[in-house]
């Protein structure tokens, strides 16, 4: 049984993900927070 609780965030974010650096940090956490947070609640 699928709950969909599957967060697949835009490329961008896991290309400044995978170098995460002061700067790319803040702005992944702006475009990620809501989404997995939207998931939790299913």
């Amino acid at each position: 049984m699928t709950q969909g609780r599957a967060v697949y965030l835009d490329q961008q974010v896991g290309g400044a993900m995978s170098v995460p650096t002061v700067l790319t940090l803040p702005w992944v956490a702006d475009q990620s927070v809501g989404p997995i947070s939207e998931a939790a609640k299913r």
